[in-house]
């Protein structure tokens, strides 16, 4: 299988929530545009299904576990469980890049796993904390590797992640904050997740 194939699905995918054009005399009715979506959605859906069944061809792994980050995020409202299947699927191979010791595995398993967590902290922030942990380095940082020059892995995913939450779960981002905060650690993202805990939830914030 190429990656032409998942381009393809994608495109479809994504055509689906694409607006329609200026109407005109000859536009199609609501019936007709429904028919079409309808059609485009079993197209997008097959070609999808394609993709994820041919997956396990790709030769790199850092391009199977990409297409199992895409595949879950465009199908999650469709399949919800199958999502979260390839999502936990993805996860596992994130990790077993992060064990591999090879200095390019391990910098695709940094970027993949940053693509995973903020893909599904898009659907389910909980979810997205699951995967945090589940690909969690095996060789946590030291602080006399580090030697405070490059930031902890971990601490950067979190923070961006932080961010991402409080604009769709501001409680669970109030919470982590709360939790990073009781560990003497000060989230850089502390003040926007005040402001969108403030904003959606007032009651809360009180």
């Amino acid at each position: 299988m190429s990656l032409a194939l998942l381009g393809s699905g994608v495109a479809v995918a994504k055509a689906q929530v694409a607006p329609a054009p200026t109407s005109d005399p000859a536009a199609p009715t609501d019936e007709e545009k429904q028919k079409e979506k309808e059609a485009l959605e079993k197209k997008a859906t097959a070609l999808l299904e394609q993709v994820i069944s041919e997956v396990q061809m790709l030769k790199l792994p850092e391009n199977r576990i990409r297409v199992q980050i895409t595949a879950g995020d465009l199908i999650w409202k469709s399949n919800e469980a199958r999502a979260r299947s390839m999502f936990s699927i993805a996860a596992e191979g994130v990790a077993e890049l992060m064990r591999n010791t090879d200095g390019n595995s391990r910098r695709w398993s940094a970027q993949l796993r940053q693509e995973l967590v903020m893909a599904a902290a898009q659907h389910d922030a909980p979810l997205a904390y699951q995967l945090v942990a589940a690909t969690r380095s095996p060789l946590p940082v030291s602080e006399a590797d580090n030697n405070g020059r490059r930031p902890n892995p971990d601490s950067t995913l979190e923070q961006n992640l932080l961010a991402q939450v409080a604009s769709v779960d501001p409680k669970l981002a109030a919470q982590k904050a709360e939790e990073a905060l009781e560990k003497d650690q000060f989230p850089l993202s502390l003040t926007r997740v005040l402001a969108e805990l403030q904003l959606k939830d007032k009651e809360a914030f009180t």
